[in-house]
């Protein structure tokens, strides 16, 4: 299936539609999730002001100089956290293409 958009997925009947919401919701988010890895979660219920604060921060880390982000670096190849620069990660390597070049993202709505 080839989708233009990525696929935005209320999850407020998970939370107010009883288990038939949350069936709902669960297929919405495997159905994303299937066709093409990403999602849009609204109806979560966080203030739209807390959202736009955490974008105004998060834009002011990405902007700060290489060396200031890798104070926060990841502690190890195992762990799933902390920054990892630019091409530094490749979703080929983890299928075995080990001298795959490293992708290249850049979130949609980081310019809004």
């Amino acid at each position: 299936m080839t989708l233009l958009s990525v696929p935005i997925v209320d999850i407020a009947p998970y939370w107010t539609g009883g288990d038939a919401g949350k069936r709902a919701v669960a297929a919405a988010v495997d159905r994303a999730c299937r066709d093409i890895g990403f999602l849009i979660i609204s109806g979560h219920g966080i203030p739209g002001e807390m959202v736009e604060e955490t974008r105004v921060l998060a834009r002011a880390f990405f902007d700060l100089p290489l060396a200031e982000k890798m104070r926060v670096g990841q502690p190890a190849p195992n762990v799933s956290r902390g920054y990892t620069p630019l091409a530094s990660e490749a979703v080929a390597r983890s299928r075995g293409a080990a001298s795959t070049a490293g992708d290249l993202t850049n979130p949609s709505w980081w310019d809004r």
